[in-house]
């Protein structure tokens, strides 16, 4: 049986953004991304397993590993589109930094994940 959008989303979230172990995040992610996926955030771009995996690690190697990222609301989906909206911050604190993830899909996996930050202009 293959996973909704929004648990695809939400599995991104808790499997892949919060898991610090690279095996197990890799596992995860080649489970919930498809072979070309892109990641588009503000600065990068990252196309493939291993681009992707990179600048996942990347972004975690940035934030305290006390902080862990969370839902703020429920995913929506309209039409092969999927939106999270997120928090990550210390766990039972408040959050540093909010943002939403924008997700097309393929095949039952997403195809393409655009990360957007609130707050930032660029």
């Amino acid at each position: 049986m293959n996973a909704t959008q929004s648990e695809l989303l939400v599995r991104n979230l808790e499997q892949v953004m919060n898991e610090r172990d690279p095996a197990k995040r890799r596992a995860a992610m080649e489970s919930i991304y498809t072979a070309d996926a892109s990641f588009f955030e503000v600065d990068e771009v990252a196309t493939g397993h291993d681009a992707v995996h990179a600048i996942i690690q990347s972004v975690l190697e940035k934030i305290p590993a006390g902080f862990v990222f969370h839902a703020t609301r429920p995913v929506m989906e309209n039409h092969g589109v999927g939106r999270l909206s997120w928090g990550v911050g210390p766990v039972g604190g408040p959050d540093v930094v909010t943002g939403t993830d924008i997700a097309l899909f393929r095949d039952g996996r997403i195809q393409s994940l655009y990360v957007f930050l609130d707050g930032s202009e660029a």
